[in-house]
């Protein structure tokens, strides 16, 4: 069967139109000396004697070519549909490529802003952690401070605890001063 295909693809599709043309003349060849006179019909001796048999292959070329040309038909409508496929493909790997580049943008710039962040946050922790930041509070606020630490300093949690939370942090800034 699929030497068959291979035939069909080789040939022309003007050839399967072509048969089914000569077909559809056998067949009404055969029907019309059916009907004509039988001083016209001497004129066309061959068909007189061989009507039947011409209108049966008339009626195979009819069928075999409309199927020939079914399947030329199917074979170029899925095709087309694979060549639209294609161009939808290509056409969504470009936009895959554009959101890529776009999110691994923004991939470098919430890291950036990560370490900036991670910088802010130590340097508050290390300023927050001497007294020396009561004297750059002024008026009320500096009471609330002063609390703070006072607060901090007669902490019932263990110093060795505390100490093991703000070392957490540091790794994270040691990083980042290495990368410069």
């Amino acid at each position: 069967m699929d030497s068959l295909f291979w035939i069909i693809e080789i040939v022309p599709s003007i050839l399967w139109s072509l048969l089914l043309v000569f077909g559809l003349t056998l067949v009404l060849l055969a029907q019309l000396t059916k009907l004509l006179p039988s001083a016209i019909a001497f004129k066309i001796p061959f068909i007189i004697q061989y009507r039947l048999i011409a209108a049966i292959i008339g009626i195979v070329f009819i069928v075999f070519s409309t199927w020939v040309l079914g399947i030329v038909a199917n074979e170029a409508k899925w095709q087309e549909r694979m060549r639209v496929a294609e161009e939808q493909i290509k056409t969504q790997q470009a936009q895959a490529k554009q959101l890529n580049l776009k999110l691994e943008q923004e991939l470098q710039e919430n890291k950036q802003l990560e370490q900036k962040k991670n910088r802010v946050v130590v340097k508050e922790i290390e300023r927050w952690s001497t007294k020396e930041v009561l004297k750059e509070v002024p008026g009320p606020e500096r009471i609330r401070v002063e609390e703070v630490v006072k607060y901090i300093e007669n902490c019932p949690v263990p110093k060795e605890m505390l100490d093991i939370h703000n070392s957490a942090a540091k790794p994270a800034i040691e990083k980042l001063q290495d990368k410069k």
